[in-house]
């Protein structure tokens, strides 16, 4: 009864506020979340360019692999992603990372299922955010991200780090500042190794920028969680930062 009632007040609430997409005002597109088919065209989907044979990051046809990993030295063992941060990329990641519209995520569910397919991974791990920053924004984007690709692939989601010191944003430092943020941020949790270890850990995060809170973490989970392979996947990827 409470659902059949919910139903109908779903579909009038839609008659008299018609669903509109968050970026353009326009309606959005019939199965889409928030969003109209012109601006999901927009997107950059990294399918589409030449990237990094490890990070994803865009680069030119002479490269194979970026700057950023020859500096780095990233410990997963390769990251991918769907889209690069960047024009409505970046607007629809704000979207879900500040403003709690994590269901923007459901747009991407055909995309993520074409690219995790080729690879074999028996456990996901979301990376944490610090206890404030989750209390104040009141989710993790990170783990919605998680709790999808567990529910297309039937893995277990172990949460195996933990965020001991707040950070500031990746996204407003340089990239000399991004590479030093993450040293000593995390730590495994006490009951991670049991769970991990010998495992294909993939490592989910929301916005992977040069890749150095992945690469952090995934140095954790194989020296002190005794994982067997990391596989990195962010939904969005920042493009080359100066």
């Amino acid at each position: 009864m409470i659902k059949w009632l919910s139903k109908i007040c779903g579909s009038i609430e839609s008659l008299v506020f018609p669903p509109t997409c968050i970026i353009c005002g326009q309606l959005q597109s019939e199965g889409r979340s928030f969003l109209c088919n012109l601006c999901f065209r927009e997107i950059i989907f990294l399918r589409q360019i030449r990237k990094c044979e490890i990070c994803s990051l865009p680069i030119t046809e002479e490269e194979v692999q970026c700057q950023d990993c020859r500096q780095l030295n990233p410990k997963f063992d390769k990251l991918i992603s769907i889209f690069l941060y960047d024009g409505i990329g970046a607007e629809i990641m704000k979207f879900i990372k500040f403003n709690g519209k994590y269901l923007l995520i459901h747009n991407f569910i055909e995309d993520i299922k074409e690219i995790l397919s080729q690879y074999e991974f028996d456990t996901i791990v979301p990376i944490p955010s610090h206890i404030r920053k989750f209390i104040s924004r009141g989710y993790n984007p990170s783990y919605s991200i998680a709790t999808l690709i567990s529910k297309l692939y039937s893995k277990p989601i172990v949460y195996a780090l933990e965020k001991v010191k707040e950070k500031p944003s990746q996204l407003e430092l340089s990239i000399e500042e991004r590479l030093r943020n993450p040293s000593d941020a995390f730590k495994l949790s006490k009951k991670a190794k049991d769970t991990v270890a010998g495992k294909i850990i993939l490592l989910v995060d929301d916005i992977a920028t040069t890749g150095a809170t992945l690469s952090s973490c995934a140095n954790i989970l194989k020296n002190e969680g005794g994982c067997k392979k990391v596989i990195a996947f962010s939904l969005a990827r920042t493009p080359h930062i100066k």
